[in-house]
């Protein structure tokens, strides 16, 4: 018995044209379980969670100025804390739930990259599920830590990065900036990201690959959106300028003497 050829060709198109995004969805909801999974099976404060927690709340009784006088922990994270606390009771319970969403942008931001890399969709389905499954990857989604929302903001900032050189797309550029922007109130390291892109700039200038006005507004438009990312977020948390003009200036003086 054959089957009509309407269903044969609706079994192609899953199984064909949009097989891809079927299993990368499919991978992203199990990620998303098993990060879930991991934040309830950890009942107790791992690392650095009571350092945030104890920063959280001395934020919301004493203020941001005191809190950081001699602290130069990225903000963001606390200000999530506090942020959604009314939501999930705790500081430390709301840091962990909203690090579980960061699992999948980095889930999204892997494959993409993979995909780039090797054209391969077999290859970027491997990689999705790595990321969704690792264990490293999924105890940081499941924990109040900073890393969760660095790393997956940073992969999307490359899957930006690699689209923009791929496709010459200014637009994407900016993209990339405002993800790392956005990770360097996470992580700090992410702004080196400036120093590899001038780099890469250079290196194409030198190779003739690029014209040197196209590079230097694509590097301009990404150092300014890393900037408009960051002012943004800092008026949004109600974060000084202050802090970045003395105490996080104070705190890269003090790490280049240990040079």
């Amino acid at each position: 018995m054959k089957l009509p050829k309407s269903i044969i060709q609706k079994i192609n198109n899953l199984t064909g044209k949009h097989f891809f995004l079927y299993c990368i969805i499919a991978i992203i909801i199990f990620g998303t379980c098993l990060r879930v999974i991991r934040t309830f099976e950890t009942t107790y404060l791992q690392r650095d969670e009571i350092l945030y927690l104890m920063m959280a709340e001395s934020w919301d009784q004493n203020g941001f100025e005191i809190v950081y006088a001699k602290q130069y922990i990225p903000p963001m994270l606390l200000y999530l804390m506090r942020t959604f606390k009314p939501v999930f009771g705790t500081y430390v319970w709301a840091g962990r739930s909203i690090n579980i969403i960061s699992g999948i942008f980095f889930i999204l931001g892997i494959s993409y990259i993979t995909l780039a890399l090797f054209k391969s969709r077999k290859c970027a389905i491997l990689a999705a599920l790595l990321a969704a499954i690792h264990p490293y990857a999924v105890r940081l989604s499941g924990s109040c830590l900073r890393e969760g929302w660095g790393l997956a903001l940073i992969a999307v900032a490359t899957a930006f990065i690699m689209y923009a050189i791929k496709r010459k797309s200014i637009l994407c550029w900016c993209g990339g900036g405002l993800a790392i922007g956005a990770a360097s109130l996470f992580r700090y390291e992410s702004l080196e990201f400036l120093l590899i892109v001038l780099i890469f700039w250079i290196v194409c200038i030198i190779k003739d690959k690029y014209e040197v006005l196209p590079a230097f507004k694509a590097f301009a438009l990404f150092s300014i959106s890393i900037a408009l990312m960051i002012f943004i977020l800092s008026l949004i948390a109600d974060i000084p300028l202050n802090y970045y003009t003395h105490n996080l200036f104070n705190y890269i003086v003090a790490k280049l003497q240990i040079f």
